[in-house]
């Protein structure tokens, strides 16, 4: 995904103010809160508003923050997209920020990673990398199956992987 970067640390931090510990963005003009909700209802990420371009919040916090943009994707460790405090942003590259996500919200296992396999009747773990799917294994119960997707989440993406 390409990212709005054409705004300068100095320009930024000489409108808002960043409090790391809330996540919250002020306007220094009148102090008001700066952030907005998206009308996407897909996308629940916090966004403003700066000489009529849309930015996305948690990438301006980092920026104020840290005074240099992020070098690629944003991950919100909590999974919780409007939480910009500086201890929930962490950089990542895409293959790992999208490896934090919760279960689907098909899954009928109740474990990540986790399916059933009719044909066997057995239980199957898979993982995601890069778009490129991995079988793991066939298990005789869920929580095997999902042991072995923990395994495979640590070894793929370390601190990023959620299971």
């Amino acid at each position: 995904m390409k990212y709005r970067n054409d705004l300068s640390y100095e320009f930024v931090s000489s409108i808002l103010d960043y409090d790391p510990e809330t996540g919250i963005l002020i306007w220094k003009k009148d102090q008001s809160i700066a952030d907005r909700k998206s009308t996407d209802p897909k996308n629940k990420y916090m966004r403003i508003c700066i000489n009529k371009k849309e930015y996305m919040s948690h990438r301006i916090a980092w920026l104020i923050y840290n005074g240099s943009w992020p070098f690629g994707d944003l991950d919100h460790i909590n999974m919780i997209k409007t939480d910009n405090r500086i201890i929930n942003l962490r950089e990542a590259d895409q293959p790992d920020n999208q490896a934090n996500v919760g279960i689907r919200v098909d899954n009928k296992t109740g474990y990540k990673g986790v399916g059933f396999h009719k044909a066997s009747k057995k239980y199957r773990a898979r993982i995601v990398r890069n778009g490129k799917r991995t079988e793991i294994g066939y298990f005789l119960t869920p929580e095997e199956a999902h042991e072995a997707y923990k395994q495979a989440a640590i070894q793929l993406h370390g601190d990023y992987a959620r299971y």
